[in-house]
C-alpha cells in the first residue's frame, strides 16, 4: 500500500482536483491522509465528504495551526499504514498512472527513493514545461 500524505490549509479552491487525481490512479492500493492545519475555509467539509464516499481517504487535523506544511506532513507520516509514502500538496494533481509507474521502479532492491518531473500550472491552467536541470530559482 502507498500512503499519500497531503497537508492542507485553506485549500478549498483546489482540494477536490487533488483528491480526484488520486481517485483516478490506475494503482488502487493506497490510502490518502489529508491533514488539515486548522483551515478557516470549506476545506474540512470538502475533505470529509470525500472520506465518507471512499474509506481510503482519511481526514486528520492539527490541534493548532502550525503555519507550515511540516507538522501536517509529520502527522501524516506517523499515521501512515502503507509500505511506501508519497507526498502530494493540496494544490497539486497527479497524472493517472503516476503511482503505477513509480512503484515499478521499486522492483530494483537497491532503490530507496523515487521522484519525478513536474509541470507547473497556474490558476488559468496554462502549463510551463520544466526541464530536468531547471530549478525553481531558474524561473
Amino acid at each position: 500500500m502507498v500512503s499519500i500524505i497531503t497537508p492542507s490549509f485553506n485549500s478549498s479552491a483546489f482540494i477536490s482536483q487533488t483528491i480526484d487525481s488520486v481517485l483516478f490512479q490506475t494503482y488502487t492500493d493506497w490510502e490518502m491522509l489529508i491533514v488539515d492545519d486548522c483551515s478557516t475555509d470549506d476545506s474540512a467539509s470538502i475533505i470529509k465528504q470525500y472520506s465518507k464516499r471512499d474509506a481510503r481517504i482519511k481526514y486528520l487535523k492539527t490541534d493548532l495551526p502550525s503555519g507550515s506544511p511540516c507538522e501536517p506532513r509529520n502527522i501524516g507520516i506517523m499515521s501512515a499504514q502503507g509500505r511506501y509514502i508519497a507526498f502530494l500538496d493540496s494544490d497539486d494533481v497527479w497524472l493517472p498512472n503516476k503511482l503505477e509507474e513509480q512503484l515499478k521502479l521499486f522492483e530494483d532492491a537497491d532503490t530507496a527513493i523515487v521522484y519525478s518531473n513536474y509541470e507547473k500550472i497556474n490558476e488559468a491552467v496554462s502549463y510551463t514545461h520544466l526541464r530536468a536541470h531547471e530549478t525553481l530559482s531558474d524561473l
